[in-house]
């Protein structure tokens, strides 16, 4: 029993210390408004050559588009998105707050975009 018990220690260290001296691949995207969609172009190539990141961090513009890649979105279906999307209606505040209802005073602060969460990732 001694044995097993010291083999088994042994093969999660193994396991672990693998896990360490494993490369990782991360990605930091910037911010910058209209510049941050530059990101998309990145990402498309970056997904053609099969090179896909462990980590993705942004800010800005290049948190959004980090946060919709992390959720599942291709760079080809982020493109789309944002060529569809009304971006003056999304970031410009077209109603005062003391003219909304209470329900809508709740996701005021979120904007006005609505994403789907792409669940085919999901095991």
């Amino acid at each position: 029993m001694n044995t097993v018990k010291k083999s088994l220690i042994l093969l999660l260290f193994i396991f672990f210390l693998n896990s360490l001296t494993a490369e990782k691949l991360g990605y930091a995207l910037s911010g910058g408004g209209a510049r941050g969609f530059a990101h998309i172009g990145v990402l498309k190539v970056l997904e053609e050559e099969g090179i896909h990141p462990d980590y993705i961090a942004g800010t800005s513009i290049g948190a959004i588009i980090g946060a919709l890649y992390a959720m599942g979105y291709s760079a080809t279906e982020l493109e789309e998105m944002c060529l569809k999307l009304n971006w003056n209606e999304l970031t410009l505040d077209t109603h005062q707050r003391k003219d909304l209802y209470i329900g809508q005073k709740r996701w005021a602060p979120y904007g006005n975009a609505v994403f789907e969460l792409n669940e085919s990732w999901v095991p």
